[in-house]
């Protein structure tokens, strides 16, 4: 009888330890999704910048050839040709389609836009993902037209990018009043106008003051 009474205690106690330790290991768990998604969402920040960076370069460098036409706009993929999954011994060319709300540089009619990304498997997602706002800056040829990274649209973004299409409307502006339409004597935007004294604190990158010229 002493022998069971024991026994019974013994099994209430390792059924409490487990009921005791279903909490912790739920909680553990979220702590570990939570690191997990912020890791995740540092690493698209991350991508975002440097993806913004490099058409800040390509817009500097816009200045100095005639052709391609560069093209900036807001919008979203509402169309991705089937991914590659062959072994790729070349670079593979994926087909994405975007459908354009507003047009931030340059003079494009249409509303949809199709073009090409290297891709060997998948795409990553973000920013490839269908219907996700995105600014996404081109160039256009007669017969091609060639996209960069998409960006993932923030209002701060936006601000950003406006500031870098005013200074080169700016400059275009100025270089005909002045008789000057040598694409030689290019202009950087940086040098067109006055920067903020403190960088964007949601992008990083510095934003143009509309229609000034920096201090020498």
């Amino acid at each position: 009888m002493v022998s069971n009474t024991v026994k019974n205690q013994a099994m209430d106690q390792r059924s409490r330890a487990r009921r005791d330790s279903r909490p912790r290991l739920k909680i553990r768990m979220a702590l570990l999704l939570l690191l997990l998604w912020s890791a995740a969402l540092n690493s698209q920040a991350v991508n975002n910048d440097a993806a913004l960076a490099r058409i800040h370069k390509r817009l500097i460098d816009s200045q100095k050839f005639v052709s391609p036409t560069p093209i900036m706009f807001i919008g979203e993929i509402n169309w991705m040709g089937p991914a590659y999954h062959g072994v790729c011994k070349v670079a593979v060319s994926r087909e994405v389609e975007f459908t354009i709300s507003q047009v931030l540089l340059g003079n494009y009619q249409d509303s949809q836009m199709r073009t090409g990304y290297p891709d060997c498997g998948e795409l990553s997602s973000p920013p490839f993902a269908l219907h996700l706002k995105l600014i996404v800056y081109c160039e256009q040829r007669v017969h091609s037209t060639t996209c960069f990274m998409p960006v993932e649209f923030t209002d701060e973004r936006l601000k950003t990018v406006k500031s870098w299409t005013a200074a080169l409307h700016h400059h275009a502006a100025t270089s005909q009043h002045l008789g000057d339409n040598s694409s030689a004597q290019a202009v950087n935007p940086a040098k067109m106008c006055s920067l903020t004294t403190e960088p964007n604190s949601s992008t990083g990158f510095q934003t143009c003051a509309q229609g000034e010229r920096a201090k020498p």
